[in-house]
């Protein structure tokens, strides 16, 4: 990670994972800045499978980017030997709590003052390998699954909770609005609309072919979808 000045000169600020080889941060959402004060990443999987180098994890940094917090599967070695590792959803902030999800399909609750470090989550449940950014409506996270969009309570006391998973191949990064679940089928050049309480669809439509991490973002009544050949705006949010 790198952090430059918002004035455009002065010293430069950098973070490196210390592995001695991958464990790259690379999640299309990005990272998730929580209470105003760290910055929140997932780090992909490292070359060791003996020595723990902070590979397949939750890193928390502070502004100066300095490693603040960690958090990392106890089976993070045999993770990191299969690519089954953290770093393909960046976590995201739930209240008081964090939510990783990655490829092995196991989410993980974390408090968000002590992440835990190896294996201290507060709970787990196998919810769906998960690719790209997660969105957010309360207590509920709409989580990037990739055989379809799932919906998943976060409590302090029930841990987490499977609402559903909707029937349609939508296995895009979810957005929120317009009283929809906005989300493409990045394999089939679709976009649908999904009603948040069920995971049915509302509506779809064919958007021609679309990239591996199709983007989409809400603006006034339209949602506008990146593809491979341009954007398209669509009315009706």
């Amino acid at each position: 990670m790198v952090a430059a000045p918002t004035v455009g000169t002065g010293p430069l600020r950098s973070f490196a994972v210390p592995t001695t080889r991958e464990a790259g941060i690379w999640a299309p959402s990005g990272g998730t800045v929580h209470n105003g004060k760290l910055l929140l990443y997932a780090a992909g999987n490292g070359e060791s499978t003996r020595q723990y180098d902070f590979s397949d994890s939750v890193l928390a940094l502070t502004a100066e980017l300095v490693l603040a917090d960690s958090f990392s599967p106890s089976e993070w070695a045999a993770d990191n030997e299969a690519d089954l590792d953290l770093g393909s959803m960046d976590p995201v902030a739930v209240g008081n709590h964090i939510l990783a999800i990655g490829k092995s399909g196991t989410g993980y609750l974390l408090d968000d003052t002590h992440l835990g470090g190896v294996g201290g989550q507060p709970a787990s449940q196998q919810i769906c390998g998960a690719y790209g950014g997660s969105a957010v409506v309360g207590s509920t996270v709409f989580v990037p699954c990739n055989d379809g969009t799932r919906a998943v309570s976060v409590d302090s006391t029930n841990g987490l909770r499977l609402l559903w998973h909707t029937p349609v191949p939508a296995n895009g990064s979810p957005v929120i609005g317009g009283g929809a679940v906005w989300v493409t089928d990045n394999d089939h050049g679709m976009l649908y609309a999904l009603d948040p309480a069920t995971g049915q669809p509302l509506d779809q439509l064919a958007t021609g072919d679309l990239p591996h991490f199709a983007s989409r973002t809400l603006g006034g009544d339209r949602a506008y979808v990146g593809t491979l050949h341009g954007v398209i705006a669509v009315s009706g949010v």
